[in-house]
């Protein structure tokens, strides 16, 4: 059996915590080798922290940690999510972090954001 090493996109984690299906729960607790990107820690907390107590942000969080491996961005990381021009991707800052990180890492964006739509090296999934 052949496994894919994935970078789960902030979207997946808040598809996850709020409504998750049988896809994305076998995705981020998967045997797998799974990471996550910083930038979707603060992400998730930041949406968290407008919608829910402290104890729900710190225990998505925790989970987080638990269920993935975290990647830092680093100066390769923050020099190649610069360089994407809008004609290569459309994403904001925080998803140019994201989508250079799993291609310096060479994983496999799981997500849903339209952002990403299209691309090679992303797994795109649909809401239900």
């Amino acid at each position: 059996m052949i496994r894919i090493a994935h970078l789960l996109d902030t979207w997946t984690w808040i598809e996850y915590f709020d409504a998750p299906d049988h896809e994305i729960v076998d995705l981020v607790e998967s045997p797998d080798t799974t990471y996550t990107s910083i930038i979707s820690i603060t992400e998730v907390a930041n949406v968290f922290t407008r919608n829910r107590s402290t104890a729900d942000t710190r225990r998505a969080i925790d989970a987080m940690y638990g269920l993935s491996s975290i990647i830092p961005v680093d100066k390769a990381i923050a020099l190649r999510a610069g360089l994407y021009t809008r004609a290569e991707f459309e994403g904001g800052i925080a998803d140019r972090l994201i989508l250079a990180t799993a291609e310096k890492n060479d994983l496999t964006v799981v997500t849903g954001d339209q952002h990403f739509k299209g691309r090679s090296g992303v797994r795109f999934l649909k809401r239900k």
